[in-house]
């Protein structure tokens, strides 16, 4: 570890957070330095600029500190007080805000959504009849990959968003398997307005964060503007850990929008963990929380072959994840965004939670760290879980170039586009996603989603391009690159375009072309 990196740690270090009373003459409950060691070891390992760090242990904060810097290269710490993107642990608050509204008996776990949503429909009519808000919250309402292409990076509004699923086909039977979508927990969140008149954010701020003393804790990007102490999103781009902006998440907030810090998320953690209370008030029913912790679809898991051989059941619930460690159960939920990381996991029956936040999002660098501290503070001897996730991690890199290759080496070779660039361009529509346009933009054909989201076609065979975006795109197709494809109609003039398999957008007859390229 280089001088600078270890200099500017100490410094963070020194920006600690502790809540309760000190115990005269009793030990320390837990071996902070070996923590700490072990956290830097991984930071430099995975190249993480920086991470903060806050373990509950008996309805007390024993430990909240922040590790390395803000920015790569630059020389301002994290500390416990620094804003992270929570990304989808956001759902779990979602999931206790509307918990809420069915302890004052305003709603019911099992209410229909039409119920409570006039106007609201899925593709299928039985699953339009049917869906409850349990099931949106457990991701077993049968919504597909296309719904995220909905949320990610679009000018489409929440309730937009919501009007928009009626017509997406199902990507798997209802409640007969779970992928978790952000579109579902965007229409429950659209529930609290429709059921109180108030907006998710403002619910959700009165209701939690004020209760809870989250002072740093906001529900959009825009309100970072008004925040010191934020942290930088770093992805890996090149082989190079390099800033990013913080993108806007607004319109998809009740899944993914929350920022907070590691001395906020505490106060989140110590309430759930006592049973509702906070500072001896209660905030919610403890059958509250239960309710959010009980599994309701199976994951998919390798049981037996899986990175942790004492796990046997892993289940969604309403916006969490339950599953069985070392004899014990385990709530945790994780969130990725544009360059940043979360990892909130509790132990309740050992009054043990943990949050983890980074602001690099190159891989799953979290989990690995989140099970060493429970090994280490339940006593039991570390697997060497860093190692581990190494190696999947080079294994699935390993994939992706392999796949990569296979790509390249089917590549029909010497072709050219059947028509003159600027016959491409247009304006496409398809009635789920919208409008889109093609321009031609000097010697390149630009494909533009929305205001923030666009790529440059590049040919690849025939009247198929490949899309590079200008944003860096984790969710959109293999290493960010999926195909986009034209058909003509009989008299040679483009009629459509298949985006990566997902949508086929008409284009519209306004759309004329230009003579030459």
């Amino acid at each position: 570890m280089n001088r600078f990196f270890r200099t500017v740690t100490y410094i963070a270090l020194t920006l600690v957070t502790f809540s309760g009373t000190a115990r005269a003459a009793e030990p320390d409950p837990i071996d902070v330095g070996k923590i700490e060691s072990h956290v830097l070891d991984i930071m430099q390992e995975w190249a993480v600029p920086g991470l903060a760090l806050a373990v509950v242990k008996g309805g007390e904060v024993v430990l909240a500190r922040g590790f390395g810097t803000k920015e790569a290269g630059g020389d301002s710490p994290v500390d416990a007080d620094t804003i992270f993107s929570i990304g989808a642990v956001t759902g779990a608050l979602t999931a206790t805000a509307i918990g809420l509204l069915v302890q004052e008996e305003k709603i019911l776990w099992d209410e229909r959504v039409t119920d409570l949503l006039p106007g609201f429909q899925m593709y299928d009519p039985y699953v339009t009849r049917e869906v409850t808000l349990r099931d949106l919250l457990s991701n077993r309402s049968g919504l597909g990959i296309e719904s995220e292409l909905l949320c990610y990076r679009t000018d489409l509004s929440r309730d937009e968003i919501v009007r928009r699923l009626r017509y997406l086909k199902p990507g798997s039977g209802f409640r007969s398997e779970f992928a978790f979508r952000n579109a579902a927990f965007v229409a429950a969140g659209q529930i609290i307005p429709a059921v109180t008149g108030k907006s998710w954010d403002d619910f959700i701020r009165e209701r939690i964060f004020e209760p809870l003393d989250m002072k740093r804790t906001c529900t959009t990007t825009k309100s970072l503007d008004g925040l010191e102490n934020v942290a930088v999103p770093h992805v890996n781009i090149d082989d190079r850990v390099t800033p990013v902006p913080h993108i806007d998440m607004d319109n998809t907030a009740p899944a993914s929008s929350i920022y907070s810090s590691a001395t906020d998320m505490a106060g989140w953690v110590k309430l759930l963990l006592n049973g509702g209370a906070y500072n001896d008030v209660r905030i919610v029913d403890e059958k509250i929380i239960a309710e959010t912790w009980k599994p309701h679809i199976p994951i998919p898991y390798n049981i037996g072959g899986g990175i942790s051989p004492t796990t046997h059941f892993v289940s969604y619930c309403l916006g969490w994840v339950a599953m069985d460690y070392q004899g014990r159960r385990v709530i945790w939920h994780s969130g990725t965004t544009n360059g940043m990381l979360s990892y909130v996991g509790l132990v309740p029956e050992e009054e043990l939670g943990i949050v983890l936040l980074a602001n690099y999002s190159g891989q799953k660098i979290l989990e690995p760290l989140f099970y060493h501290l429970v090994d280490t503070l339940l006593g039991v001897p570390p697997r060497e879980w860093n190692a581990l996730y190494r190696e999947r991690a080079q294994a699935k890199a390993e994939e992706q170039k392999q796949t990569e290759k296979a790509v390249v080496k089917a590549r029909i070779q010497g072709t050219r586009p059947s028509l003159p660039l600027s016959a491409y361009a247009g304006t496409y529509e398809n009635e789920a996603y919208g409008r889109v346009k093609v321009n031609k933009e000097g010697s390149n054909l630009i494909l533009h989603f929305s205001s923030e989201l666009f790529g440059k076609l590049e040919h690849w065979n025939f009247d198929t391009f490949r899309i590079s975006y200008r944003v860096w795109n984790p969710d959109l197709g293999g290493n960010g690159k999926l195909f986009v494809s034209f058909a003509l109609d009989p008299a040679g003039r483009v009629k459509e375009m298949d985006y990566g398999g997902f949508f086929t957008f008409t284009r519209l007859p306004d759309s004329t072309d230009e003579d030459e390229d």
